[in-house]
């Protein structure tokens, strides 16, 4: 079988969506599919692959007209995916994002007749006007959103909220299968390890709270940022690290508030890193205020750690309140607190919710994910 995972963001950049697409692409080669990405990308990547990487050709001198001409960026993508089709015959097209890709994938239909598999990932399909967030709060983004869903084959939804608005813009509730996204499991065992508070100068007897994800407005850092303060005046040993694109622009706030010496942002690490910042970490926090289903759930789960999340839609089935951790309302940021104190204080709970979270993530692995979007494809195909 042959499958096209057409999306328009990819590695090496750093994300969820981008970690899915490797992920999938590369347990499904191993199950002996042939998986083109198709992508734009430069065509030297960093990560090791088993599949085809297919960069989407753009006209010389054009990059600006991709990023500010929809039309444009449309017929780019539609001329692609139409001509990688002709030369391998997908057997699958499967969108990632309902737009572009979704949008692109639907036109193409008419010409290709090839089935279309959808997955939206959050931010096309979900809104947060209070903060700007979702691409259809754009009009003209919206109704070609609105319009690809009733057009779409079958979708994956990654969460629960992402199918209840899916429904409540008119897909069909039987072209839905509620798949979510994976983790490599293994990656956590097999690693080096390293000593991750030497190398970054953190006292060995303060406890890791980690939150991982770049500062967006929907993460809701400086919600939690300004509940810190209380917590070091109750205990203060321990220290709160971000690691995310653009968290060095908290730091005024984070000087405003005294809390330096508790708190420590981080731009990038290397994987290596990433993963030791994991395992050193005692808890992982998520003050999100709305999520698709993020990926760093499932690493804090694979590496063992409680979680202490709010209750955003894209939480539910990972955060069990007082089995793996404790979910938190988000109208009240000041509810982080005593749960935070607890595990602080109690190495027991920590261990016990460690091993809970850890027995979660196994249901996630990418190879089972995989096998399931397998079965999909093969209900479309056969």
């Amino acid at each position: 079988m042959k499958i096209c995972y057409f999306t328009s963001t990819f590695l090496p950049k750093i994300g969820g969506a981008e970690f899915a697409v490797h992920y999938l692409a590369k347990n499904l080669s191993a199950l002996n599919l042939y998986v083109t990405v198709l992508c734009p990308i430069p065509h030297k990547n960093s990560y090791l692959t088993n599949y085809k990487i297919q960069k989407i050709w753009v006209p010389p001198y054009s990059n600006s007209l991709l990023k500010n001409n929809y039309s444009f960026l449309e017929w780019t993508y539609l001329v692609n995916l139409v001509f990688q089709n002709l030369n391998t015959k997908f057997d699958i097209i499967h969108s990632h994002f309902i737009y572009p890709c979704g949008f692109v994938s639907v036109k193409a239909q008419k010409l290709l007749k090839t089935p279309i598999v959808c997955t939206p990932h959050g931010g096309d399909i979900q809104i947060l006007p209070g903060i700007n967030y979702g691409l259809r709060l754009n009009p003209r983004v919206n109704s070609k959103i609105i319009d690809t869903i009733k057009k779409i084959d079958v979708f994956i939804s990654i969460s629960p909220s992402i199918k209840n608005e899916l429904i409540k813009y008119g897909a069909e509730e039987n072209k839905i299968f509620e798949i979510p996204n994976g983790v490599d499991t293994q990656k956590f065992v097999h690693t080096p390890k390293i000593n991750i508070k030497k190398k970054y100068h953190i006292e060995e007897s303060k406890k890791i709270i980690l939150s991982v994800g770049r500062n967006h407005p929907k993460k809701g850092y400086k919600n939690f940022l300004k509940v810190v303060p209380d917590i070091v005046k109750a205990n203060n040993k321990f220290i709160y690290v971000i690691i995310g694109r653009d968290s060095t622009k908290l730091l005024p706030l984070i000087n405003a508030l005294s809390i330096r010496d508790n708190v420590m942002v981080i731009e990038r690490v290397s994987d290596l890193e990433l993963i030791n910042f994991y395992r050193n970490a005692s808890i992982f926090l998520s003050p999100s205020l709305i999520e698709g289903f993020a990926l760093v759930y499932l690493e804090a789960l694979a590496a063992g750690l409680p979680i202490i999340a709010t209750q955003n839609p894209g939480m539910i089935d990972v955060v069990m309140d007082e089995k793996n951790g404790f979910t938190v309302p988000l109208d009240n940021y000041f509810k982080f607190i005593e749960p935070i104190l607890d595990l602080l204080t109690d190495d027991n709970q920590l261990k016990l919710m460690g091993a809970e979270s850890r027995k979660i993530s196994e249901r996630y692995d990418w190879k089972k994910i995989a096998e399931k979007h397998l079965h999909v494809y093969r209900e479309l195909v056969y």
